[in-house]
């Protein structure tokens, strides 16, 4: 009798795990797919266009960065103030034509709730000239 339940309870539990799609999913090739993407021309199938840098607004370009404890305070060109904890702000550097202008360092929002940052530099040796200890 314990043998049966255990039968239908492992049947019972493995219905409902392939019916909400729990069960682990064996990776098959999808032949179709991998065909369209070899036959795209390769202009389709490269990265999305960059956007530039050096068109963004008053709001993201930033004048400040104050750094107290494990907060940052970033200072906008508009004059608004917002402070990142230092996990969730991200220093990047770009110099490509893309890039921001030299001295004009900007913020770009990241993550799915707003609570994450990345402010993009022309040149490391930028980076220093922007920050202001607090603490």
């Amino acid at each position: 009798m314990t043998h049966i339940r255990m039968t239908r309870r492992a049947t019972l539990t493995l219905a409902i795990v392939g019916a909400t799609g729990f069960a682990p999913r064996v990776a098959m090739p999808d032949v179709e797919h991998q065909a369209k993407v070899e036959s795209m021309p390769a202009q389709t199938a490269t990265a999305p266009a960059r956007r530039d840098l050096k068109t963004i607004g008053p709001e993201g370009q930033v004048t400040g960065i104050g750094h107290a404890g494990g907060i940052f305070e970033i200072t906008t060109a508009d004059g608004q103030r917002t402070s990142f904890s230092k996990t969730n702000l991200r220093f990047k550097i770009d110099s490509s034509a893309f890039g921001p202008p030299t001295g004009r360092p900007v913020i770009l929002p990241g993550g799915m709730i707003g609570d994450r940052a990345t402010v993009l530099f022309a040149s490391a040796a930028e980076i220093g000239t922007f920050m202001e200890d607090c603490g």
